[in-house]
């Protein structure tokens, strides 16, 4: 028995070190700790938020402060910390006024994720430099007219609904499937799914002169990777779905959750850890290759 709970007590630790280790690069979210624990794992343990925050409230009692803005939570006080010279941090406070300038909210999120966490592991005293070299302001002249950043917005949120879109551009029509807004050499193009050609196609955004959304989706490869499962029992309460899953069902004891895009090989993995508590049922390739899979590790043991 004693054997056991010091087992248990090394395993928790374990885990503490890699959140630390993970931390000490990465502002996360409780669900992103829950994910990265579990898939660490070779048992399938299912830890609840109350976990978690037993692991983060170890990190504190031994001397790291631990923070959270955003709903993300970060090291303020990291072991390795960064020294810049001032030409340097010029330089990435040029990169910050840079940014503000962009109009795609997904890429700004991401760059200003990246500023936090180089600012969060700076020394104190490149801190308090960074501070008031900004106090100081970098002002950079717009990189778009207001025009270009509205169609931008516009058809970043075409590209975010994934429907399909009736575009008018130079003087031909084309039906498409909208994937992503690209910069490139200051302009602003649509790339786009052409099923006729079987390709991606790019339009320059203030060439496009009519633009319609269709209510319909079309079935390109990344919807086909759509697997939709079901969990059932203590799993089902406990879950936490990923930011690519959307659960469908909830009920007191059964969960249908929907995979969007993930790659099968990882997500099959995944679900193997989950057992009998888990019952593939859509697409039917992907539950006949995941019940194959299951024949061979029997045919093992036979």
């Amino acid at each position: 028995m004693k054997k056991a709970s010091k087992q248990k007590v090394a395993a928790a630790g374990l885990r503490v070190l890699e959140l630390y280790k993970y931390m000490s690069n990465h502002t996360c979210t409780q669900q992103e700790i829950i994910r990265l624990i579990e898939e660490n794992e070779n048992v399938g343990n299912i830890y609840a938020k109350e976990t978690i925050s037993k692991y983060l409230n170890t990190l504190k009692v031994v001397g790291f402060n631990i923070e959270k803005s955003g709903g993300k939570f970060y090291l303020k006080n990291n072991i390795d910390s960064i020294n810049l010279n001032i030409n340097e941090i010029r330089a990435f406070n040029f990169l910050k006024s840079y940014t503000k300038n962009l109009v795609q909210p997904e890429i700004q999120s991401s760059l200003y994720e990246q500023f936090e966490k180089i600012e969060n592991a700076l020394d104190k005293n490149t801190y308090e430099l960074l501070k008031s070299q900004e106090a100081r302001g970098i002002h950079l002249k717009n990189l778009y007219d207001e025009q270009l950043k509205k169609l931008i917005k516009e058809y970043t949120l075409f590209c975010t609904d994934k429907q399909l879109l009736v575009i008018s551009y130079q003087e031909k029509t084309y039906k498409v499937h909208p994937q992503k807004v690209m910069i490139k050499n200051n302009n602003a193009y649509l790339v786009a799914y052409y099923p006729p050609e079987g390709d991606f196609k790019e339009f320059l955004l203030d060439k496009i002169t009519e633009v319609k959304q269709l209510p319909n989706r079309f079935p390109d490869k990344s919807i086909i990777n759509d697997v939709t499962f079901t969990l059932k029992g203590h799993l089902a309460k406990v879950y936490v779905s990923r930011d690519e899953e959307k659960i469908d069902v909830n009920e007191p004891s059964t969960l249908t959750v929907t995979n969007h895009g993930q790659d099968r090989e990882v997500l099959m993995k995944r679900l193997l850890r989950y057992r009998e508590n888990c019952e593939i049922k859509f697409p039917r390739e992907f539950r006949a290759d995941f019940k194959n899979l299951l024949d061979r590790m029997i045919a093992n043991y036979e």
